[in-house]
């Protein structure tokens, strides 16, 4: 499976933050990340921008990068013709009067929106026609969970179109997007990180394209164990859909089982620390998982604080519990 990094350069300098799999700027196909649920999708879209597939039909879940491989093809048949080609969403086009007159390639996104209606179907389906008749260049992209067969069988002339779904990535899929998504946003994500929010967070390419802009406000290093933690911490909010994962819960059980500095009263105040100094959650999270008050969480801190002043060896059993938390992870 491959996954590329751009080194186009596009004049258009809009961005939006839904871009799934995080486009690099000029919207390129080497700024995708291409694997085996999405790979035919990613080639026949190429092949649409290189005219060697005029009619090209690509469906997918949402935020899996339809609309990435749309503004893809249009980038790169701009560079080549110097002709940006029209884009638009479907419902705008099939409401536009002149919308069979535009000569060159065409691309529409949300094709599904005029599905359903029983004035747009029909219209949209002649619009698609008489531009299969005339030979002129279209790439749709439609919202689908599955391939859909009655999508092939409304496509006029289905023969001549080339029909392409993208389908879920699986974790190992996540965990290359989540990665290209860093790499072309400059981050340097460790594999603790890349594992943790491709196994426990769920949403799509939207929600991961959220997070890394989050880290990225942050910094662009993100490989000690410290930083792991820190990245675990900054996301939280990413995590409240999964039962089975809480930040709290993690540290407070390897703490339970680890080698504490001789001066420290309990885990627990080595857990608050590592939550609040190290993983920055805030105060009233620890506090509430703890079933503290919030003066009880800032006593901890100060207390497992003057530890780590008090005794020298106190820093390396703490670097310790936190390099085996993240090991765990």
């Amino acid at each position: 499976m491959s996954v590329g990094n751009s080194a186009e350069h596009h004049p258009s300098g809009s961005r939006r933050i839904s871009k799934v799999l995080f486009d690099e700027p000029d919207h390129s196909f080497l700024s995708f990340a291409a694997f085996e649920s999405n790979i035919r999708a990613v080639d026949a879209a190429m092949l649409f921008a290189n005219g060697l597939n005029p009619f090209v039909a690509i469906s997918g879940p949402s935020g899996w990068g339809k609309t990435h491989l749309l503004e893809a093809a249009a980038a790169k048949i701009e560079r080549h013709s110097g002709v940006a080609p029209k884009c638009f969403s479907t419902v705008e086009w099939v409401g536009q009067a002149g919308r069979v007159e535009v000569p060159g390639p065409l691309l529409l996104d949300n094709v599904q929106d005029a599905l359903t209606g029983v004035r747009m179907r029909p219209m949209l389906r002649l619009a698609l026609e008489r531009r299969v008749r005339a030979g002129r260049p279209t790439l749709l992209a439609i919202t689908g969970q599955r391939p859909n067969r009655q999508i092939k069988l409304f496509l006029p002339n289905p023969r001549r179109w080339v029909a392409a779904h993208i389908q879920s990535p699986d974790a190992h899929e996540k965990i290359l997007a989540i990665d290209q998504i860093g790499r072309v946003e400059g981050l340097h994500l460790s594999n603790a990180i890349l594992r943790v929010l491709a196994e426990r967070i769920g949403g799509d390419g939207r929600t991961y394209s959220g997070i890394v802009t989050r880290l990225k406000v942050d910094g662009t290093e993100w490989m000690s164990d410290e930083r792991v933690l820190k990245a675990l911490g900054l996301c939280d909010p990413f995590f409240s859909d999964s039962p089975d994962w809480d930040l709290c819960e993690h540290l407070s059980r390897v703490s339970d089982k680890a080698l504490l500095p001789k001066k420290c009263r309990s885990s627990r105040d080595m857990a608050i620390y590592a939550l609040r100094k190290v993983a920055e959650l805030p105060e009233t999270k620890v506090a509430s998982y703890y079933e503290v008050t919030q003066g009880e969480v800032f006593h901890a801190v100060g207390r497992f604080s003057e530890v780590l002043k008090a005794d020298p060896e106190a820093a390396p059993v703490f670097q310790k519990f936190v390099e085996t938390a993240v090991r765990c992870l």
